[in-house]
């Protein structure tokens, strides 16, 4: 339910199940193709991210100016998350950083489910993942978690720092390829269209960095929680506050203006509706855009559920820990 998901425990980084993010939505076992799709993705990132940079140093702007955009932020983000989810995934696949108490409990499980004549069903969790459920009932510590207060906290650091990595890349992502996409199609043209850079590189950061997204929200199972707004809306403040300072002292555009966007100019006669384009784009954009990646994650969950049948529901005040 979607109420749910403004329960207080849901604002924190907390999962009962740190293999959401180390594993696709379809599958949890098949992890070596998920491991080469995210190595795939990490090589990508990469590699867009030395070209473009490369792109400022060739054609003499510099690597002052690559920093100022928001597009490059993002990306240096998004370049993180997935060379660190890459690492993540194959740190999972060798049992790397994994207890042995936690090995132990998944061999024993698999072994009960082999020899036993007991019925097995299965259970989708609310990210789209499947997660295998007894039907007697015999208490499963391992299985089942009392939903009452906060969730059990399953995540190590790293895993938090992918989770926050994550909220704040994919709907800025998703954000700079609307606008990217509204300004060609309103035959606008962009600072990238007037200066000297590669037109390569303004699809590379504007185009593809969306489309990226959008395949790993429908293929990973990283979950995305409506509260976590809090991480896009953090980022953008404090790019908002950098390009206060930068205009206060002086800097200005690639294309020699006094701005970074056109619609943020602090100018004596620009500045209220810089101010409004500012508060909006923080209160009501970055929201709209974060509340689209939710969407897209439990359009994903219900792809999951018809693709694999309707999962029954769990016994009430239990959750599955892959949920």
């Amino acid at each position: 339910m979607v109420i749910e998901e403004f329960e207080p425990s849901n604002l924190f980084l907390r999962h009962p199940d740190r293999s959401v993010f180390h594993s696709s939505a379809w599958s949890q076992r098949f992890l070596i193709p998920f491991l080469v799709y995210r190595i795939t993705m990490a090589l990508f990132t990469l590699f867009i991210l030395i070209y473009s940079f490369g792109d400022y140093i060739v054609t003499d702007y510099g690597a002052d100016w690559f920093f100022i955009y928001a597009t490059n932020w993002t990306f240096i983000i998004q370049t993180v998350y997935y060379n660190m989810a890459a690492v993540v995934t194959a740190l999972a696949c060798f049992n790397i950083g994994t207890r042995p108490d936690e090995i132990a409990n998944s061999v024993r499980r698999r072994r009960e489910l082999t020899t036993s004549q007991r019925t097995t069903t299965f259970l989708l969790g609310e990210n789209g993942n499947l997660a295998d459920m007894e039907s007697d009932s015999e208490e499963e510590d391992n299985l089942k978690v009392e939903v009452s207060g906060a969730p059990p906290d399953d995540l190590l650091w790293y895993h938090k720092t992918m989770w926050v990595l994550y909220n704040v890349m994919a709907p800025i992502a998703l954000l700079i390829t609307f606008s990217r996409s509204l300004a060609m199609g309103l035959h606008k043209s962009l600072q990238w269209i007037a200066s000297d850079l590669d037109p390569m590189t303004d699809i590379l950061h504007h185009l593809c960095n969306g489309g990226i997204v959008l395949v790993d929200i429908f293929v990973s199972g990283t979950p995305t929680r409506i509260l976590h707004v809090i991480h896009p809306f953090a980022y953008s403040c404090v790019y908002n506050a950098f390009l206060v300072i930068y205009w206060v002292s002086g800097g200005f555009g690639i294309t020699g203006t006094r701005w970074v966007y056109p619609m943020i100019d602090f100018s004596d006669d620009r500045w209220r509706p810089s101010v409004v384009f500012v508060y909006a784009g923080l209160f009501v954009v970055v929201p709209v855009f974060h509340l689209l990646v939710f969407g897209l994650y439990k359009l994903r969950c219900a792809i999951v559920r018809c693709v694999f049948g309707t999962a029954p529901e769990a016994s009430k005040g239990t959750r599955l820990l892959s949920e």
